[in-house]
């Protein structure tokens, strides 16, 4: 065989062999790289939780602080229940202990209900008939005659609130609702805690009410302001993709926590994977190169050079002899070779 020919065939197998390890190292890159994305969703999602959980529990004690209060208390008893029938309830002046009780706390929405979750005095709109009978969140605190706590969409954005039955502190049978509002700081908490880009958006609309993604083009921010859980798996933010996971918030069906997950973690990821694969790249054509060679040292050549001289020997030339150090692994083959024509020549 000519060298020639010889390197053509080599070369088609180490291009083969390449072709078939980057394959392999293509999809070991995509397998790692879901079981990464995996890992990190389950990560946002714990801390997700967590978040979640200390802003549930902060808003509890809030609305038990807020009924607990004497002054409070014994103000509401006294409207709700000093009231003739047919008389009005003094609602300018539980609006005005409502609103400073509201600034004590840190709160952003507070109201106080009669039984039938008729709005007696609130600081804010909570529905336009006036009444939340037959909602989901306060029928569970009639129900339960527990504090619960949920989600409501309001026009400026999502409250996070608190139905707390004012029997449970001996006041009435109204009441107490309290929110805090789910704004930008709140999705920055959870971003700070998780790491990545938090967005809070309505689940019927999929309007974003708060986003972390500042200065993100608007065609990125249309694809994550979808109703429902529906989004896309990845966005491409600046020249990177980032994961995405949409979640209820707070339990809620009124409202989705979308998450993108960091870049770092996923490119350094990926560098690192592309840095084994031209690793892998090189020493494959390392080892090919050594291997093409031994074969083309010590069986090719010397093949070659025995070829030659059968050809010389069939020419007419038996005087020739092949010497041993070209014969390599045809040792044997050449000494046969010398010896024949050594015959031939006598």
């Amino acid at each position: 065989m000519s060298r020639n020919r010889f390197l053509t065939r080599v070369g088609l197998v180490a291009l083969a062999l390449v072709l078939a390890l980057g394959a392999l190292l293509i999809w070991q890159q995509a397998r790692l790289l879901h079981v990464h994305d995996a890992h990190v969703r389950e990560q946002q999602r714990a801390t997700q939780r967590a978040i979640e959980n200390q802003h549930r529990a902060a808003l509890q004690k809030r609305a038990e602080f807020v009924a607990s209060d004497p002054a409070f208390a014994g103000y509401v008893e006294q409207a709700m229940g000093g009231a003739l029938p047919g008389m009005d309830i003094d609602t300018t002046s539980i609006v005005d202990l409502l609103r400073e009780r509201q600034s004590q706390h840190g709160l952003a929405a507070s109201a106080v209900l009669d039984r039938n979750g008729r709005v007696v005095a609130s600081t804010v709109e909570l529905g336009r008939a006036g009444t939340l009978e037959g909602d989901p969140l306060f029928a569970r605190a009639q129900t339960d005659l527990t504090v619960v706590t949920g989600v409501r969409e309001q026009a400026e954005g999502l409250l996070h609130v608190a139905v707390l039955p004012l029997a449970a502190v001996g006041v009435s049978e109204g009441f107490l609702l309290v929110g805090m509002p789910l704004d930008l700081r709140f999705a920055q908490e959870i971003a700070a805690a998780g790491g990545g880009d938090v967005l809070l958006r309505h689940a019927d609309s999929g309007r974003v009410v708060a986003s972390t993604l500042g200065g993100a083009p608007a065609a990125i921010l249309q694809a994550l302001a979808q109703p429902g859980d529906a989004a896309p798996a990845q966005v491409l933010v600046g020249d990177a993709d980032r994961p995405v996971t949409v979640l209820p918030l707070l339990d809620s069906d009124r409202a989705r926590l979308v998450l993108l997950a960091s870049a770092a973690p996923r490119e350094a990821l990926i560098g690192a994977l592309r840095t084994t694969w031209l690793v892998a790249v090189a020493v494959l054509l390392l080892v090919l190169a050594a291997v093409a060679w031994l074969i083309w040292r010590s069986v090719l050549k010397p093949a070659a050079a025995i070829a030659d001289c059968l050809d010389r020997a069939g020419a007419g030339d038996f005087r020739l002899q092949m010497p041993m150090a070209a014969a390599g692994s045809l040792a044997p083959l050449a000494h046969a070779f010398n010896r024949l024509m050594a015959r031939l020549s006598t």
